[in-house]
């Protein structure tokens, strides 16, 4: 709903601030389309990526010198933040443009810690997020949870999630979207672990 949309937008604005996005995932996936719904609410006018094509650094790399605001951001997938690891070693204007953005947000599946721990040791700043299309995209960053979420695990070991933001018709009878991943929360972290069974829903596939 728009409801949900605009409350996974105020909540992720609450940890890390509004500005001026870029664009570089397909729209028609959730973590796409959060940035217009972001861009949106904060009035700015996001610069936007060719997805239709593949990410190649140096694409990345001038549209990011695009962005004018003074506080930026992106929103990336692990495979794309590989890609731009691979450049970056001989590309000094790459690394800048990175280090320009406020935060730079990484999540639609699990990304390694020496990748993260490796660019952030560079000077970018890699905001880890976990979350769906069921729950309006990442609600939970760097393992903590979003302003107005709840996390909980199941007594089999999944993890469970309450919030605003939830999609319509997903929670159960006690609030709760019960999801098939498993993860372990102590002192209000989340970890990760993996997948209580074998199927993956992408994309509505």
């Amino acid at each position: 709903s728009k409801e949900a949309l605009i409350a996974a937008a105020d909540s992720s604005k609450l940890v890390i601030g509004d500005g001026q996005w870029l664009s570089a995932l397909p729209i028609n996936y959730i973590a796409g389309a959060m940035v217009l719904v972001r861009s949106i609410l904060a009035g700015t006018k996001p610069v936007v990526m060719n997805t239709g094509v593949s990410f190649t650094a140096e694409a990345f790399s001038r549209s990011a010198s695009l962005l004018a605001n003074e506080n930026t951001y992106v929103s990336l997938v692990p495979t794309q933040l590989l890609r731009l690891r691979d450049a970056i070693s001989h590309d000094e204007f790459l690394l800048a443009q990175m280090r320009k953005f406020k935060a730079v947000l990484v999540g639609g599946q699990a990304v390694s810690s020496e990748l993260v721990s490796e660019f952030r040791g560079l000077g970018v700043n890699i905001v880890t997020t976990y979350g769906m299309a069921e729950t309006c995209g990442g609600c939970v960053y760097d393992g903590g949870a979003l302003p107005g979420v709840e996390l909980k695990i199941n007594e089999n070991g999944a993890i469970a999630i309450k919030g605003p933001m939830l999609a319509n018709d997903v929670a159960g009878s006690d609030g709760y979207l019960h999801t098939q991943d498993l993860g372990e929360y102590f002192d209000g972290f989340l970890r990760v672990l993996g997948r209580a069974d074998r199927v993956i829903n992408s994309g509505g596939l």
